[in-house]
């Protein structure tokens, strides 16, 4: 009894953060509830199909574990974030980070490498004004989030029309040469370990920026302003700044447009604290960004 009703109490936490999978489990009652029936239900929402019974044990236990992180988390301590389920909750984080992350070899003192020597360094120039806010995204300058499934990598720049967006669960990921379709001339790093120069940038237009992607909290992120120090400056990931604000609490941020999905976030983006005391900001990503000179 005493675990059913630890069970139940694990539902109820998720869907009072209106993490509702469907409208089926948004009807579910203290009595009728359990952690089974939420997988289950969550199974049937992401199409979720294991090969045998063996398989679903796994997957179930799997899951479990993370529905209890995401319940601990959200009921211990003040947080500006909350994390919630997604497609990917049935993952272990061994298995996420290998399929989902793919940036490795990079650290700080190599960054001058990368630098394409063709295109001048910005003089980057702190008392240059921005804008308090700005959003991409609502200029038409970003393009929906997608999924990157299986592909580790998650740098590169395509033409959808030469490499059309499949959504699958698994597949290979295509790597032979398409059509240019856009010639760049070159591209720009930003000064690395600078937020003041990564918010001029980012006013300006998208940046590229690696990101420490590791944490569970990141993983599991479900919505609200991420401010996580033990996240640490290791990058293995890239995401893209489409933007940045300041939250009604006074807290700044940088708006993140991620590829893990939809169900992924806040709709696939993530809001970063902005302006951290350590200089590669928060989860690294002051320390490499570049956008594209076309």
């Amino acid at each position: 009894m005493v675990l059913i009703v630890s069970y139940v109490f694990v539902v109820l936490t998720i869907l009072s953060m209106d993490l509702m999978i469907s409208q089926a489990t948004s009807r579910i009652t203290f009595q009728e509830s359990s952690i089974a029936n939420y997988h289950q239900q969550w199974m049937i929402q992401f199409s979720r199909v294991y090969s045998d019974e063996s398989e679903k044990q796994l997957r179930f236990e799997v899951f479990k574990k993370n529905l209890k992180f995401i319940e601990n988390f959200n009921n211990n301590g003040n947080h500006t974030y909350k994390l919630g389920v997604n497609e990917f909750t049935d993952w272990t984080k061994e298995e996420f980070l290998a399929t989902h992350t793919g940036l490795s070899g990079i650290n700080v003192t190599s960054h001058s490498e990368v630098v394409d020597e063709t295109m001048p360094s910005l003089n980057w120039n702190v008392r240059n004004v921005v804008s308090e806010s700005k959003d991409w995204t609502k200029e038409g300058a970003v393009t929906p989030v997608k999924s990157q499934g299986e592909c580790a990598q998650s740098g590169g720049i395509s033409s959808e029309l030469a490499y059309p967006y499949n959504q699958v669960t698994k597949g290979s990921c295509r790597s032979k040469n398409k059509p240019v379709m856009m010639q760049i001339r070159g591209f720009k790093n930003v000064a690395s370990n600078d937020e003041r120069a990564l918010l001029e940038a980012v006013s300006r237009q998208p940046v590229s920026v690696c990101i420490a992607a590791s944490a569970d909290s990141f993983i599991h992120y479900a919505g609200g302003l991420y401010n996580a120090p033990d996240c640490g400056i290791y990058v293995i990931h890239a995401v893209t700044l489409v933007g940045y604000g300041t939250s009604p609490e006074g807290i700044k941020y940088w708006l993140a447009k991620n590829s893990w999905g939809q169900t992924w976030g806040e709709n696939g983006y993530i809001r970063l604290r902005r302006d951290v005391e350590w200089p590669q900001g928060m989860c690294g990503i002051a320390q490499f960004a570049s956008y594209p000179v076309v």
